[in-house]
């Protein structure tokens, strides 16, 4: 149950992510924010079962944002 939602978090994020939206469908996304490395690496884990294809966790320190926390790479799933 845990990873269906993960697997769906992943996917609206992708798909209902505002301005990620229009670069999501020619080029790699950036996932996130999560807010430990290991929510971060099951997202990465939900994604890849999913079918699609991700890189690893990494921190971000987004400036003048509210937004810094893990992210990972992810190419949009067909």
């Amino acid at each position: 149950m845990r990873r269906t939602l993960s697997v769906l978090g992943v996917c609206a994020a992708l798909l209902f992510g505002g301005a990620h939206v229009a670069t999501a469908v020619t080029d790699w996304s950036w996932v996130g924010p999560h807010t430990t490395y290991d929510e971060c690496e099951q997202s990465v884990q939900a994604y890849r079962d999913a079918g699609g294809v991700a890189g690893g966790c990494s921190f971000r320190d987004l400036p003048y944002t509210a937004e810094d926390g893990y992210y990972f790479r992810a190419w949009p799933i067909p």
